[in-house]
């Protein structure tokens, strides 16, 4: 009997595992054209300038590996909008907290305590943010040598998925771990700097020797008398009253400010029911866009007996 040579056998494909490849292939791809294509229309239609954002001090609304489109066409920018501007080292997003007579500008990340150390002149402001496109800016963030490892990955794993399976799904799980790496590092690549450049560039001093006391109680509301020493720091914009009622548990209410030459304040607290407790007060230092530490701070006890409201 004649030998019969063997014929290699031909590996089945797997339609499932090839449906789910080009199902996600096409899906991840139409969604990083698409959100190519709303920065890349504004930018060529409108003259909108997009900026990737690295740092995080305006999370939640924008985050690192967002990109917000700036209009250079911007006016005179309102309290509430979002500016792009000069800060000499860098480009910086954030909001404006005050506009001034002159054009210049009081900024502030939503994500910091303090406003911006420095007041923005009209002529460092670049643009007023129109859109923001989320995510697409980590292929910039994370730099383009992890982006391209990536992609070689994946490209070997299309490549190789046919003959070896196991292989080929080893560097998919590569892929993915290389990806979440590069995306996690370039979320926290930037940080919130201003929040912590506004104690450094200056050093405000508190108020001292804060003292609450009772003064006259009326039909509607109980007379809290404050006094305080003024701070030491040359220069001071004014004075801050905070309040912390009983009712809303540890929650500073602003409630007042006063004049660099005002170390005195009178706040009012209404008789009901809600008003009975403890109530805290502290005073804070601003010279300019900086603010102090909190004082001492120091209470009050409003109480009810009856139909007489007391104040101790």
């Amino acid at each position: 009997m004649a030998a019969v040579d063997s014929l290699p056998v031909a590996r089945e494909s797997n339609p499932v595992l090839e449906s789910t490849l080009i199902y996600t292939g096409w899906t991840v791809g139409t969604l990083v054209v698409s959100l190519l294509l709303w920065i890349l229309l504004p930018a060529l239609l409108l003259g909108w300038k997009p900026m990737a954002i690295t740092s995080g001090s305006m999370t939640p609304l924008i985050r690192a590996g967002d990109v917000v489109l700036i209009d250079p066409e911007f006016g005179r920018p309102a309290a509430g909008s979002v500016v792009a501007y000069d800060d000499g080292a860098s480009t910086v997003v954030h909001r404006v907290v005050e506009a001034h007579p002159d054009g210049s500008l009081t900024t502030k990340g939503d994500a910091n305590r303090h406003p911006d150390t420095t007041i923005v002149s009209a002529d460092r402001v670049i643009g007023t943010g129109r859109l923001l496109v989320p995510f697409i800016g980590l292929l910039r963030t994370v730099g383009w040598v992890w982006l391209s490892t990536v992609m070689g990955l994946i490209a070997v794993a299309a490549i190789i998925w046919r003959k070896r399976p196991v292989w080929s799904f080893s560097v998919v799980i590569l892929s993915l771990v290389l990806a979440g790496l590069a995306m996690a590092s370039a979320a926290f690549a930037g940080s919130t700097s201003n929040d912590g450049s506004s104690l450094s560039a200056v050093l405000v001093a508190p108020p001292s020797n804060l003292t609450a006391t009772c003064g006259a109680i009326g039909a509607g509301a109980v007379d809290v008398n404050l006094t305080w020493t003024a701070s030491g720091t040359a220069g001071v914009s004014r004075y801050h009253v905070y309040h912390d009622e009983p009712s809303a548990g540890t929650t500073w209410v602003e409630v007042g400010t006063t004049a660099p030459s005002v170390t005195t304040f009178t706040h009012q607290i209404p008789t009901q029911p809600l008003s009975i407790g403890a109530h805290t007060y502290a005073v804070q230092t601003a010279v300019g866009p900086w603010h102090s530490p909190d004082s001492n701070t120091d209470s009050v006890n409003v109480s009810q007996i009856v139909l007489v409201w007391t104040c101790s």
